[in-house]
């Protein structure tokens, strides 16, 4: 199971139909992506980066290819008619997270969705640690390892 599958997961046993990312660990994370500017939107049915043209060549070369890369003009019309399209009335948020002003923005924003708080559970799925990502890790100990080897000599 993949990370965007695992995190879908965990949003229907909440019952919450799509989740709103602004962490930027937790955005690297799911996506494979590092960016400074925008948000993830993932429901059950699509996932998306929301970034601005500085992201956007990038994302669409380095980001998980099951998320749609866009630069929209309005990033909350833009979410809105997502949410619309994939039927969703419940919106997950992390709330260890964003700011107060952030949160009566998404209230205000997204009226059609209740605001979910799904805590730290992007967080708890990040230390759970997939093949390929152990991988990854052993990798990088082997190369540290040669290196430490020569510098010895």
């Amino acid at each position: 199971m993949n990370k965007i599958d695992a995190l879908r997961a965990k949003l229907c046993e909440l019952d919450v139909d799509a989740v709103i990312v602004y962490d930027e660990l937790n955005q690297h994370y799911l996506s494979d992506f590092a960016f400074t500017d925008g948000c993830l939107l993932i429901t059950k049915a699509s996932a998306h980066l929301i970034t601005d043209f500085r992201y956007y060549e990038m994302a669409l070369l380095s980001a998980d290819k099951q998320f749609k890369v866009v630069t929209p003009d309005n990033k909350s019309e833009y979410i809105n008619r997502v949410l619309s399209d994939d039927s969703c009335k419940s919106l997950g948020f992390e709330g260890g997270f964003v700011p107060y002003n952030l949160y009566t923005s998404l209230k205000d924003s997204y009226k059609t969705c209740e605001l979910v708080d799904i805590g730290d559970l992007i967080e708890v799925l990040r230390q759970i640690k997939t093949p390929e990502e152990i991988a990854k890790m052993q990798k990088a100990q082997d190369i540290t390892d040669m290196a430490f080897a020569h510098v010895i000599k």
